[in-house]
């Protein structure tokens, strides 16, 4: 029986490739054995140790092996003498720094296509070539290993443009949107690459400093911020939650995820300052990391995907995203479904008439998109057009700003007003125009006394007005959980059933605020005159009878505290001495 052999590939050199590389897969296993670093990419390698000399020994053991096994070594272009930056496979690896970047003479040789694409583009041209705009394209696309995502995300476009086509050789439109990305990586390709990426992290699973998980349901959206160990600080700033509006729940679902992710990111970005972190977006929604990561071909859901992105470029965040079963998603999905009973608003009507008399409102400072009286607003979370997210952490002191906050946080609004020394009317603005139209004018002497008496009426508020209503509201609260209703917005009815409860009690609001001195002492004058309506009695004898009494039986001490009087002279002003008391001293004296 005889063997027959090939001396050459039998179907070509369309499996050399597949060959070459089952051939050399043993040669590397044997070498990785003997405890060397190696890889292998086709006939291209590299390989390294932990210091310059074991790196040497290592490479010429790699020459000699290979030239043993019979391969034929291609001496110009091998770089035996180790060093901590190569290029290899169209990358710099640079150890120094541990990162990777793209090779220069690939990234100019990009840029000159593009910047030649952009100037006929700039004069009027918006034919070109498909295989033109097919070799811009596949020149980016190799570039994802240093790039990552962006590539695929801002040639979506572009990649429609040219499977339009006809033919290769057939021109084809470039459209508006395809534009826009060739003019994006005319701009940005150098400064991608720049950064580089971390070599630790080409083969390995991306690890976030932070990770968001959100959900949106069809009435509204919610999510948290947390890290590998626990919830950021507190529980009221890692989490939020929000409505839609009437016609953002006609979109769809994957629109009101993306939508969902886009608002959780600027709000936490906004508060806890994500610049140069990496973020992982988790959702139970697969659309969502599959449109992050390479677009999506519906264009209003491949504007939100680009708008996350730009945001990350912009604070230099690493982004990530990942999709979670929904078990692993339900407290997401929890506050997703909470109803904000404080997102309200007043009619535009009566805002109209305080803007003209008070105004004018330069900033609703307690605001969303939808509601918003002024074109500067703060809102509690992020959303478009908002100026900055917490109203309490801006300054109030240089504009005029319309409060329409939750009841709840009345009081903290009136502390923020004084201590930002806030407007909230154009006082000054009404009390001139009050005084011009009194017949004032303004070359008066006394015009000028306007701003003086704008100073006193800001001065003169009640500083307890904040307390006295913040009580009455806490107690009306607890009577509405503790018989299941809703505190805010409130019934009607069940007002009028709180304030028969206080009447049946025969108490007030403010029924545990003990009564003060001087209405005691009213009272009793009130009902002495009852009975004898000439008696002569006012509240200074009640109080000096009552000292005088308790002199005997009481020490001086409790009298001056109960008394409150400060000094001994105010106390012994109002004890009557008998007059043997007086007489004793003279007795005692010997006159």
């Amino acid at each position: 029986m005889r063997y027959f052999v090939f001396n050459v590939l039998p179907f070509g050199i369309a499996t050399a490739g597949y060959i070459f590389t089952k051939v050399l897969r043993e040669v590397v296993k044997h070498m990785r054995a003997e405890g060397k670093r190696v890889m292998m990419f086709l006939d291209d390698g590299l390989g390294g140790d932990n210091d310059f000399e074991n790196c040497m020994n290592s490479s010429f053991e790699v020459k000699n092996t290979l030239e043993r096994l019979g391969f034929l070594i291609a001496h110009e272009k091998c770089h035996l003498l180790p060093s901590q930056s190569m290029d290899w496979l169209g990358y710099t690896w640079d150890t120094k720094i541990g990162r990777v970047f793209i090779k220069e003479e690939r990234i100019e040789k990009a840029e000159n296509s593009i910047h030649k694409l952009c100037r006929e583009a700039t004069n009027g041209r918006l034919l070109f070539s498909a295989r033109f705009l097919a070799s811009i394209l596949g020149q980016i696309i190799s570039m994802m290993i240093v790039i990552g995502d962006k590539v695929r995300l801002h040639t979506r476009y572009l990649y429609d443009c040219i499977m339009g086509r006809a033919s290769w050789v057939a021109p084809v439109k470039m459209n508006p949107d395809a534009l826009t990305e060739i003019l994006f990586w005319e701009s940005s390709l150098r400064k991608l690459n720049e950064q580089g990426v971390d070599i630790c992290r080409v083969d390995h699973d991306f690890v976030s400093d932070f990770d968001i998980f959100c959900d949106a349901s069809d009435v509204g959206f919610g999510g948290y911020l947390s890290t590998q160990f626990s919830v950021v600080t507190c529980v009221d700033n890692s989490e939020m939650s929000g409505n839609w509006t009437s016609d953002e729940k006609l979109e769809s679902s994957t629109w009101r995820e993306l939508k969902c992710a886009r608002r959780v990111l600027c709000t936490y970005e906004s508060k806890f300052s994500l610049d140069n972190k990496s973020v992982s977006i988790n959702s139970d929604n697969k659309n969502v990391p599959h449109i992050l990561k390479v677009g999506s071909k519906k264009s209003i859901l491949q504007n939100i995907a680009v708008d996350i992105h730009n945001i990350c470029s912009e604070k230099n965040i690493t982004l990530n995203s990942k999709w979670l079963p929904r078990a692993d998603n339900q407290y997401a999905d929890k506050l997703s479904r909470n109803t904000d009973n404080d997102d309200w608003g007043i009619h535009g009507e009566l805002f109209n008439y305080f803007n003209g008399t008070w105004g004018p409102y330069n900033i609703d400072r307690f605001a969303t998109h939808y509601n918003t009286h002024c074109t500067r607003f703060n809102s509690k979370h992020w959303c478009p057009g908002s100026e900055g997210i917490d109203a309490f952490s801006q300054n109030w002191g240089k504009d005029t700003n319309w409060l329409v906050p939750p009841p709840s946080l009345v009081p903290m609004v009136l502390q923020k007003i004084q201590h930002d020394k806030a407007a909230c009317v154009n006082l000054r603005r009404n009390v001139e125009a009050a005084l011009v139209e009194s017949g004032v004018s303004d070359d008066c002497n006394i015009y000028n006394l306007a701003g003086k008496m704008t100073t006193f009426l800001v001065d003169s508020r009640s500083e307890n007005t904040c307390k006295k209503y913040y009580s009455s509201f806490n107690r009306w609260k607890k009577f509405a959980i503790e018989n299941s209703l809703n505190e805010l917005p409130a019934e009607p009815v069940h007002i009028a059933l709180y304030i028969t409860k206080l009447i049946d009690e025969q108490c007030s609001p403010s029924v545990n605020k003990p009564i003060s001195y001087t209405a005691a002492k009213e009272n009793i004058v009130k009902r002495l005159k009852l009975v004898a309506p000439s008696l002569n009695l006012g509240l200074h004898s009640l109080r000096s009878g009552g000292a005088t009494a308790a002199k005997s039986n009481v020490n001086e001490r409790c009298i001056k505290r109960h008394g409150r009087w400060k000094t001994d002279f105010s106390k012994d002003g109002y004890i009557e001495d008998t007059l043997e008391k007086r007489i004793s001293v003279s007795q005692k004296l010997g006159l």
